[in-house]
């Protein structure tokens, strides 16, 4: 009887010893000046948050890809998406860059591209390609997509919607943040 009692005293100061709140909350503290996430914003209208087909370009972040027929879609992290013709497979050429930002997904069916606008889901209408058009847009279907916080755990500036809407982070050294995730 003493044992299990002891034990269950024991697991329970271990479990409590474990608590972890994950929401973001200001810091009642000072840190000094450290390395630190900040948020980039763009406003409403920014062409950094039009979906929009541009050149071709160099592939910095490579993402996940999709291949139909002798076409394939590659996702550039956080950007857009590459269209790539691969009909000669020694030699594929990039045809263009679709400018689709907080992009994270890709797929494609008939004539239709399904993708992610950062939390949003986008159809594109590949019908009349180079000229895409948007045909759907259903908000809030990815939430774990959004970017209220910053890619890793760490100090960081609390994010602030009078500036707009947050597209990326960034690393700088700042004094004192107040967020801590």
């Amino acid at each position: 009887m003493k044992i299990t009692v002891h034990c269950l005293i024991l697991g329970c100061l271990l479990l409590t010893g474990c608590w972890w709140d994950p929401v973001d909350r200001p810091l009642s503290y000072n840190v000094g000046i450290v390395d630190a996430y900040v948020p980039v914003y763009a406003q409403e209208g920014d062409a950094e948050l039009e979906i929009a087909v541009l050149a071709s370009r160099q592939t910095d972040s490579a993402g996940k890809i999709f291949a139909i027929g002798e076409k394939l879609f590659q996702v550039e992290q956080g950007k857009g998406i590459h269209i790539i013709d691969y009909s000669d497979k020694r030699n594929p050429k990039k045809l263009s860059f679709l400018q689709i930002p907080g992009c994270q997904e890709v797929a494609v069916k008939g004539q239709h591209l399904y993708t992610n606008s950062f939390e949003d889901l986008v159809v594109l209408d590949l019908a009349t390609y180079p000229d895409v058009q948007v045909t759907a847009r259903e908000p809030g279907v990815f939430p774990e997509l959004s970017t209220s916080f910053p890619p890793q755990w760490g100090y960081y500036e609390c994010p602030d919607p009078a500036k707009g809407r947050v597209i990326g982070w960034e690393i700088k050294r700042i004094e004192n943040p107040k967020c801590y995730y």
